[in-house]
């Protein structure tokens, strides 16, 4: 394991997650500050900024057909 990923491993810990010492655990290991680091933070910190981290990610397909669905739905 190369220092980055036991960096971000560390994180894993320091964030209330424990890893077992029999190296059998599955986990993801992403780099902090990316996109999906702020999407998996969003999710596991709700909060309004969050939640808009979550619409964001939905991409502008997903909001294009929500708001068709909604012309259909509410005239």
């Amino acid at each position: 394991m190369n220092a980055r990923a036991c960096a971000q491993v560390m994180t894993l810990t320091r964030s209330g997650m424990t890893l077992g010492s029999d190296g059998r655990d599955i986990v993801r290991i992403y780099r902090l500050g990316s996109e999906i680091a702020k999407v998996v933070n969003a999710v596991l910190r709700p909060s309004p900024s969050g939640d808009e981290i979550l619409r964001q990610s939905l991409g502008t397909d997903a909001q294009q057909t929500l708001a068709r669905i909604r012309e259909l739905v509410c005239p």
